[in-house]
């Protein structure tokens, strides 16, 4: 079973900043894949994505596409 930590938070919020100027009209699969999951887990593991954000000091409404913004 996998255990979903901050650090995940961490990795799929610095992979959507990093390609964000990819997304667009027809962004890869990776990158929706990777926007996809971290709003799923912030759904889904909301005690995680609370600390998460209360550690790097975000919005606890924020999603991944406020990542791309």
């Amino acid at each position: 079973m996998d255990t979903w930590t901050e650090r995940n938070f961490e990795y799929l919020a610095r992979m959507i900043r990093k390609y964000a100027h990819c997304w667009g009209e027809n962004p890869s699969d990776r990158l929706r894949g990777w926007v996809a999951q971290y709003d799923e887990k912030r759904q889904s593991e909301p005690e995680v994505f609370a600390l998460y954000c209360e550690y790097n000091g975000l919005d606890k409404t924020h999603n991944a596409g406020d990542l791309l913004a």
